[in-house]
């Protein structure tokens, strides 16, 4: 047994009249309709489009999910589509007015080129391709770009990415000196402390980044968190991280990523500098998003 392909499924208002979206904007074929549902495709790429249009949760006080298919989930989804020649699928689209005006066409550290566009709801579909990425190559800034993404994905909550940006015999020592070993295990644990915890959100700020060795690397950084619901660093908990990575078969993953509580006993202006520092930072990243 084995699992074989997703087929992404995205809620819209209107099925029949994101149905012609798709075919007029996006080249795609409709497959097929009824009422409340559509499958549109092009090539080997297949969507279904489902309809989110009950608006009686206006009035349903204390419990306005019921049917699943209320109105403001419509355009609350994403999807990523691999594309062969996406650079070609970014000229076509272009000058049909569906571009995504922060999904610009560009290669990521992650190792793809991608664009997005939005449907009429507002549901967001990345069209990308794999490439090699500057996170791949010699350099100081390839440490960097994977220090960036284990943030990323620990701020988005995806235990799998977080785990797969590890060496298969990575290790993680925890704020509190708890340590996991293995990126498989890391992957778990982290699933499970998602799945019972509502995590802060990561703000880092890289201090230095030093080859030690042909393909490996050390990264020293500083980190605040943000709690869930606010606006601000808890200074409680700012850390000192270290990172070392290796490159592997051309890639960058983390070999050790350790966390130390950076609590600066008896010199509290160091604390309320770091606090000031990394303050900065969050404003500064908020501001570009």
């Amino acid at each position: 047994m084995r699992l074989v392909h997703a087929i992404p499924a995205l809620p819209v208002r209107d099925t029949a009249q994101s149905a012609v979206f798709y075919r007029d904007k996006l080249g795609c074929a409709i497959w097929h309709e009824d009422a409340g549902f559509a499958i549109v495709g092009r090539d080997a790429f297949e969507l279904h489009l489902w309809q989110a249009s009950d608006e009686g949760w206006n009035g349903r006080a204390g419990q306005p999910v019921q049917s699943g298919a209320e109105s403001f989930l419509a355009g609350t989804a994403s999807c990523r589509v691999e594309v062969d020649g996406v650079d070609t699928l970014h000229a076509e689209l272009e000058p049909r007015g569906v571009l995504h005006p922060n999904g610009a066409l560009g290669d990521r550290d992650w190792g793809t080129r991608e664009f997005a566009v939005l449907d009429p709801d507002g549901n967001l579909i990345t069209f990308f391709q794999r490439v090699a990425s500057p996170s791949r190559m010699d350099g100081p800034i390839s440490p960097e770009a994977l220090y960036a993404q284990l943030l990323e994905t620990w701020n988005q909550r995806d235990a799998a990415s977080y785990g797969a940006l590890f060496a298969a015999d990575g290790n993680v020592v925890g704020f509190d000196g708890s340590q996991i070993d293995g990126s498989a295990a890391i992957a778990a644990e982290i699933g499970r402390i998602f799945a019972n915890h509502q995590t802060a959100r990561y703000v880092g700020k890289v201090r230095e980044v030093r080859l030690i060795a042909p393909g490996v690397a050390l990264l020293r950084a500083v980190v605040g968190m943000v709690p869930p619901g606010q606006n601000s660093i808890n200074p409680a908990v700012n850390a000192i991280q270290s990172l070392v990575a290796v490159r592997d078969a051309g890639a960058w993953r983390a070999a050790l990523f350790h966390n130390t509580p950076a609590q600066f006993h008896g010199r509290p202006e160091l604390a309320e500098q770091l606090t000031e520092e990394l303050s900065e930072e969050l404003l500064k990243k908020d501001s570009e998003t």
